[in-house]
């Protein structure tokens, strides 16, 4: 066996149990028919006598066949098919062994399938191949699923946000109607809200967002740019402190909080100049005249 066919069973994912089996069972053929060894597994081709022309054929493609069922097996599995003496009967073994439980797997998948919901943050076109997967693995036992039925289960199954595409699905041609145009469909549906959700959100952060229409600075709006003519030769902002209403300074710059005035006896606003004392008077004009304002 050459390297290409060996890289061709180790995508043969391992038969471990049961609900694996199905799905083994179909990939395996598939080998055994593309090396022409279906008809040796199916045991349509018998052992020819030792000695005659054919036998070292026979033994050479057999040995194939094993090394193709062997190879994709689990240990546990395995060791049911240690005693089998060709690949016939090798792969008769596991057949008896786990198509045993083929009717309840059926009842599962068939639960499954009808209980079916859409998973919240996964796109289209997986959650469509979810659903065609289970028909796939209840073909293979046998139970086929209608297409139909598939497509009726795909649109009952779509979010709240995809509930207008039922009325725009009746109205397509009856020969129209298969699930590889419906999933094609619904692929460019969700590619076209996808981008118009991303539209949106730019749109609505752009409204949110104010800035300045004068010098289009988001760091403040255009009254900041309303200077008065001491301000103006210096570029500097006239926007007054609400205190004292002087420019050059902002409230929550200025350190001194006059509390319990001797003359009033009461707390007394920063802004207040007429009621503060001589003594505070003279801190705050000492603090105004400073060089930080």
């Amino acid at each position: 066996m050459d390297h290409s066919e060996v890289s061709e069973l180790s995508l043969v994912e391992k038969l471990k149990e049961p609900s694996d089996f199905q799905l083994w069972t179909f990939k395996v053929n598939i080998l055994f028919k593309s090396q022409g060894l279906y008809s040796i597994v199916c045991g349509e081709v018998k052992a020819p006598e030792q000695g005659s022309s054919d036998y070292a054929a026979y033994v050479k493609n057999d040995a194939k066949a094993q090394k193709i069922i062997i190879t994709p097996v689990d240990r546990i599995p395995l060791t049911h098919i240690l005693t089998c003496e060709n690949a016939f009967s090798m792969y008769c073994k596991l057949c008896d062994i786990y198509e045993r439980d083929a009717l309840q797997q059926k009842f599962y998948l068939m639960q499954e399938f009808f209980g079916y919901r859409y998973t919240a943050g996964v796109d289209l076109v997986t959650h469509v191949s979810k659903l065609d997967n289970l028909v796939f693995r209840l073909k293979i036992l046998g139970n086929d699923i209608p297409e139909n039925m598939l497509i009726s289960r795909i649109l009952t199954t779509l979010p709240e946000r995809y509930s207008y595409f039922n009325s725009a699905w009746e109205s397509t041609p009856v020969e129209s109607k298969t699930v590889a145009n419906l999933t094609a469909r619904l692929i460019a549906k969700e590619k076209t809200s996808a981008d118009s959700r991303t539209e949106t959100d730019v749109v609505a952060f752009k409204a949110v967002m104010k800035k300045c229409y004068k010098c289009g600075s988001d760091k403040h709006l255009v009254g900041f740019h309303k200077t008065d003519a001491a301000s103006k030769k210096q570029g500097v902002s006239a926007v007054k402190c609400f205190s004292y209403q002087k420019t050059r300074h902002m409230a929550w710059d200025f350190p001194i909080k006059v509390k319990n005035c001797s003359i009033c006896k009461k707390n007394q606003p920063r802004g207040n100049r007429l009621l503060l004392p001589q003594k505070h008077e003279q801190e705050i004009a000492g603090y105004l005249s400073g060089g930080r304002l």
